[in-house]
């Protein structure tokens, strides 16, 4: 009989599951395993190897991974949503190829749209898909002209850099939605005065690198745009993430990573800006916010599992006393209770297997003997009371 999965552990998010997390669910299952006096599995093992004696723990099947249940079709707004952080994915990889040859990065210069040009311009067309992404973008938002204002000559784009302002005008940056207002397909009957000729070409649908139903095969006439080469700075790039970037890295108090956590603030930016379990890749700065989300739900495991989250307690036990005055209260930071929850879980667990905690019959681990001699107290308290506490150099 096996025992039940914690919550979040099923195939799919084992099979995509790093070496952390991987690590942390082998604790969680440890600690029920020592309660219950069975073996426990080792930690220091390779990945893949964590991830066969979990799925051995729980009884789940790698081999068969469940189909993802969908009831009627895929959002318009998430199937836009997909395509277009794809291709942010790939400008990330352009860049970052730009970068360490030293070379500029143009937006631009690699464009393979197929369009009919006017004598004087040289700007590709927007394709078919691209001109519904805009307008299928809008009509989700219900954003109208007068609210954003007309777009500036800067806003008329190349084909590529509206591909990155559709990511990022979908993840809520105002200014590419400003950008972009000016490319929405007039409606019949607008008092708006038409476009001249000279000014004008016809997409077919059939060019686009899209592929549409055979119902989209009207042309589309759409103004050609010109547009300066123009430069992307990484920051420039990666601007839909860089306000929950700083957000996250702002909490830095014990009480604000615990409440970050709690909102669900942390698991959005995971999901937002890493690896899925279609293997669609992080963006390039995710090893660095990484680090920083799986320290916070380290700590938050500790308050969640060790104090059984009672924050009382919790928080009880990780104030610092002031030595002077009425300082505000302070707390051990969130870097060190981290980087100390290894330790701690070595030291207790080489105090555990001391003979004094094995059943006489059996000759395994005790938990009654263990919880007589430490009258409830959490492993951080047992820590603590055994005088091995330190968070020193962390």
């Amino acid at each position: 009989m096996h025992p039940a999965c914690p919550d979040g552990l099923n195939v799919p998010a084992l099979i995509a599951a790093k070496g952390d997390q991987l690590k942390y669910w082998v604790d969680a299952a440890n600690k029920v395993s020592k309660a219950a006096g069975q073996p426990v599995m080792k930690k220091k093992q390779a990945v893949g190897t964590l991830r066969a004696c979990l799925a051995a723990h729980y009884g789940l099947d790698l081999s068969v991974i469940p189909a993802e249940v969908m009831i009627g079709p895929a959002p318009v707004d998430r199937v836009i949503k997909e395509a277009q952080w794809g291709f942010l994915r790939s400008m990330g990889d352009k860049w970052t190829a730009a970068a360490a040859a030293n070379e500029p990065f143009n937006l631009l210069a690699g464009s393979t749209s197929t369009a009919v040009h006017s004598p004087h311009h040289s700007t590709p067309i927007l394709p078919h898909g691209q001109q519904q992404s805009i307008d299928s973008l809008f009509a989700g938002l219900e954003l109208q002209s007068p609210t954003i204002g007309p777009p500036n000559s800067e806003s008329q784009l190349a084909s590529d850099t509206i591909e990155a302002l559709l990511g990022a005008a979908l993840a809520g940056d105002i200014a590419a939605r400003h950008k972009l207002s000016g490319l929405r397909s007039k409606p019949a009957g607008s008092n708006e005065e038409p476009i001249p000729q000279s000014n004008m070409v016809i997409a077919n649908p059939s060019t686009s690198v899209t592929s549409q139903p055979p119902s989209s095969s009207l042309p589309i006439i759409i103004p050609v745009i010109s547009a300066p080469p123009m430069e992307v700075s990484e920051a420039e790039l990666l601007a839909t993430c860089q306000m929950d970037i700083e957000a996250l890295t702002k909490a830095n108090g014990l009480e604000d990573v615990i409440a970050q956590v709690q909102s669900g603030e942390v698991q959005r930016i995971r999901e937002k800006y890493g690896p899925d379990l279609k293997h669609r890749r992080a963006i390039p700065k995710w090893s660095s916010i990484k680090s920083t989300l799986n320290r916070r739900e380290r700590v938050f495991g500790v308050l969640r599992d060790d104090f059984n989250n009672d924050e009382a307690r919790f928080f009880a036990f990780f104030k610092l006393t002031s030595t002077a005055g009425k300082r505000p209260t302070t707390y051990q930071s969130v870097r060190k209770i981290a980087g100390a929850l290894p330790h701690m879980r070595e030291d207790v667990n080489e105090e555990k297997a001391a003979v004094q905690y094995q059943d006489p019959q059996s000759g395994i681990f005790s938990d009654a003997l263990w919880q007589q001699r430490w009258q409830g107290q959490n492993e951080f308290e047992v820590w603590r009371s055994m005088g091995k506490e330190s968070y020193t150099g962390l």
